[in-house]
């Protein structure tokens, strides 16, 4: 984020330090401002990727550069907004099916000493008829 704030003369200025140290063409001076006590594959690897980031980045004015961070910071935060409602959503509907569940439960543990007494031909008649006729009662 901060590269991309830079203006043109800072990001060049960093483009040509990273391109003496990759190419090898550094002084000591360079590497004072840089504060790098040593080259090493570490630091070579990160000025390569680092000089190809800050390539084109020049390539863009500094205030398209800006729009851009600023749109992808917005776009992110979108992101984590939406997964976040989703995830509010997901926990209401485990809430709302756990509630279900229970209020199944419920009506099951309530009705079934009725059933069973159907189904042994005890109670109101046309309710054991009924209950011999319906295989989902049983």
């Amino acid at each position: 984020d901060t590269l991309v704030q830079l203006p043109d003369e800072g990001l060049k200025e960093m483009y040509i330090n990273f391109m003496l140290i990759y190419t090898g063409d550094y002084t000591d001076e360079v590497l004072v401002r840089l504060k790098i006590e040593e080259v090493t594959e570490e630091v070579l690897g990160f000025v390569e990727m680092q000089t190809i980031r800050i390539g084109a980045l020049l390539d863009q004015p500094r205030s398209a550069r800006i729009q851009k961070l600023q749109n992808e910071r917005l776009h992110r935060r979108r992101q984590q907004e939406e997964a976040s409602s989703k995830r509010e959503a997901q926990a209401e509907a485990a809430s709302r099916l756990d509630r279900l569940h229970k209020a199944n439960q419920s009506a099951y543990n309530s009705l079934f000493p009725t059933a069973r007494q159907w189904a042994d031909d005890i109670g109101d008649a046309a309710a054991v008829r009924r209950f011999k006729r319906r295989p989902e009662l049983q």
